[in-house]
């Protein structure tokens, strides 16, 4: 050891088990499953600005697709067989709501410049708290 040095480590033991653990629940919590389908009431599709362009679907389209008249032109919707969806084709310049690829409910997608938006519609998503 150097003159000055305490002779104290940067890391303790129980430092080193406190990382660990946070490291395996951060690691679970990315890889945990999603709300489960059951709880999906449906898909909300609107458009900026245009509500009475609003669609609300209950169940995916028989197709897999639907088209929706944005701000720039037709957004194509598509959805797969487990439920889960993307923005298939848009006008957009850039192209970043196609490049998101699938999407599992919860979470929706949206092409900005076009104003499309996709949300999914459940009954007890994003409550954590009820007031009498």
């Amino acid at each position: 050891m150097e003159e000055g040095d305490l002779g104290r480590r940067f890391f303790t033991f129980a430092d080193g088990i406190l990382i660990a653990i946070l490291v395996v629940i951060g690691i679970a919590l990315c890889f945990r499953e999603s709300i489960p389908s059951e709880k999906l009431n449906g898909y909300r599709i609107s458009v900026v600005g245009h509500p009475e362009r609003e669609l609300f679907l209950i169940n995916r389209p028989p197709s897999g697709l639907v088209s929706v008249a944005g701000i720039l032109g037709n957004s194509i919707v598509e959805w797969d067989a487990q439920g889960r969806f993307r923005i298939a084709s848009s006008p957009c310049p850039n192209k970043l709501c196609i490049q998101m690829g699938w999407v599992s409910p919860p979470p929706g997608v949206c092409c900005i410049p076009n104003g499309v938006v996709v949300e999914c519609q459940g009954s007890d998503w994003y409550f954590d708290g009820e007031t009498k």
